[in-house]
Parts: structure tokens; sequence; C-alpha cells
């Protein structure tokens, strides 16, 4: 069982690979504003770089195919993720914040979607956290967080560095 692990509350965003303790493989770069379009073929080439099945398009990485079975008899909306590159992760962990509000958002919701249509366990790890282990590479604070015996959750939620102000329409109301 792979561990996916995925930090994009920062100004750099970070992915890592664990079987365990062994860390597979790690990516970071800095964030430019197109995470929401770089991260799952990220995720997909650095699966296919340790033995998971490549080739598949970032549209269709997950095996979205509306009715295709799910491999229990059942149809799935998101088809037999068992051939896609994603099908051996068996944990998702994210970093959910506080950190900048789109970013923190993508990886949030990446994990949650990701962790829902793989049926995989998902963790929270804090920036709290996260920043307590400085100097360490993100592979290595992942293996730190999970030696710690986290308990997994059902959603991960966001955390803010303040209240979220959402700007209100400057549509004029029609009555």
């Amino acid at each position: 069982m792979i561990i996916l692990a995925l930090q994009s509350a920062l100004g750099i965003t970070e992915i890592a690979l664990l079987r365990g303790n062994e860390i597979l493989a790690e990516r970071a770069w800095e964030a430019q504003r197109d995470e929401l379009v770089k991260i799952l073929p990220m995720m997909e080439e650095l699966l296919a770089g340790v033995g998971a099945p490549s080739g598949v398009s970032p549209d269709s990485c997950l095996g979205l195919k509306s009715g295709a079975s799910d491999g229990d008899g059942g149809n799935s909306p998101f088809g037999r993720v068992g051939s896609s590159p994603f099908g051996r992760v068996g944990r998702i962990l994210v970093v959910n914040g506080p950190g900048g509000f789109s970013s923190t958002r993508i990886g949030v919701t990446l994990a949650n979607s990701l962790g829902y249509a793989l049926k995989a366990e998902i963790f929270a790890m804090t920036m709290h956290q996260y920043e307590t282990l400085a100097g360490a590479s993100f592979g290595e604070k992942v293996r730190t967080f999970f030696e710690q015996n986290p308990e997994k959750v059902e959603q991960v939620l966001p955390l803010y560095n303040s209240a979220v102000k959402i700007t209100a329409s400057k549509k004029p109301k029609f009555t």
C-alpha cells in the first residue's frame, strides 16, 4: 500500500510517496497559481516512477468513466481505479493549513476527492505539525507523522489564518 502525501498550503508545493517507512519518491516546486493543473499529472508521474501503471491522461487518471464497473459488481462513477496509477494508494495525507486560501483548498479538496474515489484512508497534518519538523524533507515529515499513529478522518477540512471573507456579488439584484 502506498501513502500519497500532499502539501500545497505554502508557496512551495510538495508531494511524497511512501510504502511503510520507505520514502519512494518526493517532488517539490514553487507554486505559481496553477497548482490545480499541475498536481494530478505530477502525482501520476511519481506513481509511474515507482512502478504504478502510467500513460493515463490527467483527465482520466482516476478512471472517470460514467457507469463503469467498480470491480465489486456495481457501477461506480470513478470506473476501475485499480488500473490507474492511483490504484495502489491506500492512504492519503494532506497538510490542511493554515495557509493560503486557494492553495490550501486545492490540496484539501484533492485529498478528499482522491480518498473517496480510491476508498483510501485520509489523514490531515496541520501546519504546526509540519513546521515542527523544520529541516526534514517532506517525505521524512510524513514518515514521522505516521510513526505517531495518527487517527484517520472521514473528511479533511481546511484551516485558515483568519476568517474567510467572501466578496459580495456586484451584479445587480433583480426583484
